[in-house]
């Protein structure tokens, strides 16, 4: 496993350190579809694989922003999302490993099989949960009242910060390697879902 984004910039790297969470390079999947009469070839960079343990695009961002929290030598670790958040899902599951409490705080989302799925697996992670709704100035109030004086770490809703960005900086520059080594052909355009 390399780590291009250290590679290429080796002083970000000794000032932001990551955790090792993604089995990375993942694998690029070729397919042709049918667009307008004409057939294209498209390329899939598939970031659901970082993980055997719970894939998808968070585990990216979790590397840098739960070895945030380690450094820290923070106790837990609190995200947002609502009922059937992917993010706190993640988040729990790798905080967990790392011998961190996670808090989630969650905001109402229509019942469904996800929705129970998602609260089963944070309730069997220990995870505490917090609903939390309302305007700004409650959901910060919220937020305070069960993060303060508790040594815990902020993770943004998402994970997105500049932090958590990074790892999608470092999948980029992974996809770069890929095509340089000729594992995938250069693409004419890149669509990145945001």
């Amino acid at each position: 496993m390399t780590d291009h984004l250290a590679k290429a910039f080796p002083t970000l790297a000794e000032r932001v350190r990551k955790l090792s969470l993604a089995e990375l390079p993942t694998p690029v999947s070729s397919a042709r579809i049918e667009v307008g009469g004409r057939t294209l070839s498209i390329d899939v960079k598939r970031d659901d694989q970082t993980s055997a343990f719970y894939g998808g695009n968070k585990v990216r961002k979790l590397e840098y922003l739960l070895q945030r929290a380690v450094d820290r030598q923070c106790k837990c670790v609190a995200t947002f999302g609502a009922t059937a958040s992917n993010q706190a899902l993640a988040t729990t599951l790798f905080a967990s490993r790392q011998g961190l409490q996670s808090i989630c705080l969650l905001s109402h989302q229509t019942k469904t099989p996800a929705t129970r799925r998602v609260l089963g697996l944070l309730l069997k992670q220990n995870a505490e949960i917090v609903l939390y709704w309302g305007d700004y100035h409650a959901r910060v109030e919220t937020m305070r009242r069960h993060v303060q004086n508790r040594a815990c770490s902020v993770i943004p809703l998402g994970g997105s910060s500049w932090l958590g960005t990074l790892g999608y900086v470092n999948a980029g520059l992974e996809f770069a390697a890929q095509v340089a080594a000729g594992e995938v052909q250069r693409p004419d355009s890149i669509y990145i879902a945001s």
